[in-house]
């Protein structure tokens, strides 16, 4: 089966990731790979697969647009299946294989605080509508997500799977350490009005009161110019002994060492797909303090802290339950974190991607060779 993977939508972040481990892990003598992106995603990608690059896809959105409106289907020869990988493919090519990665285009009520922005994500909604409805399969990480989407977009005649994230093998932890100081409290994520990172600041101060030795570390990179400018001016009102420490464009391959050197990791996202941070932090052997939005909920086990990620209150009243809470307590939420994360790895996710593909493919040559 000769595979091609539209990659052209991808800059960075979790899509990234998911395309890298994903063309790392496929291990299937019967598949050939293409993957189309841009120059910049193609150099992070191994030699062993074919890369198809193009200048539109280098430059402005507007003519990567074009690239993928007009462009894309002459550089489909000798493909067997598309496999769309952020569900946007709008060409005419068959069978065709979508994903359903973000949710903020159905979950709209998480746009706020993102100004003209906005308008990318209606755009994409629609661009994604449109995909899904010529798609013969789609791939969802989670069944929250097939839920939402599901009640937007007919599925009833597609072919569906839910196929998990992976955990990079470097995250894992082979042991839970026996002394939790709480002291170093972590949140890994990008910052955005939906990360919650201010409401995060707050409950934090609220808890500097009482535990005089804590620090927050926040590692990300900044998505939004206005929410930029409020985390920054709130840590500056904030942090007069600089026990707030903020990172920003993070190496992906450092990022296991902030949760090495973390006691307790905070997530508080209000919209995900699959939020790879928190399995990653599962994986660390941490205690963690959780968004109680779906689908956080559906990935880390309920012995674990919860809040409501957009009142601050309920977020200092979650941090100070971990901060209370006995030492063999958390070494047992430790411990199920990490037996949890163990069940993601993304050799089974590409096992399980391939097998979806490859039933798609084989459906869609039976039904239309019958048909001839």
């Amino acid at each position: 089966m000769k595979l091609t993977i539209d990659a052209s939508s991808i800059v960075s972040g979790g899509g990234l990731t998911h395309l890298i481990e994903l063309i790392n892990n496929i291990k299937s003598d019967s598949v050939s790979i293409k993957v189309i992106a841009s120059e910049k995603v193609l150099n992070k990608l191994p030699d062993d697969i074919i890369k198809v690059g193009h200048p539109f896809l280098n430059g402005s959105i507007f003519k990567r647009f074009y690239f993928q409106l007009i462009i894309i289907d002459k550089l489909l020869t000798n493909t067997d299946i598309l496999f769309s990988i952020t569900g946007d493919y709008l060409g005419n090519f068959r069978p065709l294989v979508g994903m359903s990665q973000n949710m903020l285009l159905y979950e709209k009520e998480n746009l706020k605080g993102f100004g003209l922005e906005k308008i990318k994500f209606f755009i994409n909604f629609f661009r994604q509508k449109i995909s899904f409805k010529k798609s013969d399969g789609i791939i969802f990480l989670s069944n929250h997500a097939l839920k939402i989407v599901g009640s937007k977009i007919d599925l009833s005649k597609k072919h569906t799977k839910i196929i998990n994230h992976g955990v990079n093998h470097k995250f894992f932890k082979n042991n839970v350490s026996s002394e939790n100081l709480k002291r170093k409290v972590l949140y890994v994520s990008s910052f955005h009005y939906y990360k919650n990172q201010l409401n995060v600041i707050k409950a934090f101060n609220l808890l500097k009161l009482k535990y005089h030795n804590i620090t927050l570390t926040l590692v990300g990179n900044f998505i939004n110019k206005s929410y930029k400018f409020k985390i920054l001016n709130l840590i500056q009102k904030s942090n007069s002994n600089n026990w707030i420490k903020i990172y920003d464009n993070v190496n992906y391959n450092e990022i296991n060492k902030f949760y090495d050197d973390s006691d307790l990791i905070v997530f508080a996202s209000s919209c995900e797909n699959m939020p790879l941070i928190l399995i990653e932090s599962m994986a660390s052997a941490k205690p963690i303090i959780c968004s109680n939005k779906p689908p956080m909920t559906e990935f880390l086990p309920k012995i674990n802290f919860y809040f409501d990620p957009k009142d601050v209150n309920s977020i200092y009243n979650s941090i100070l339950n971990a901060f209370e809470t006995n030492e063999n307590e958390l070494m047992k939420i430790s411990t199920t974190n990490l037996v949890q994360s163990k069940k993601y790895n993304w050799r089974s996710t590409a096992f399980e991607t391939i097998e979806f593909i490859e039933m798609v493919f084989n459906t869609y040559k039976t039904i239309n060779n019958g048909s001839k």
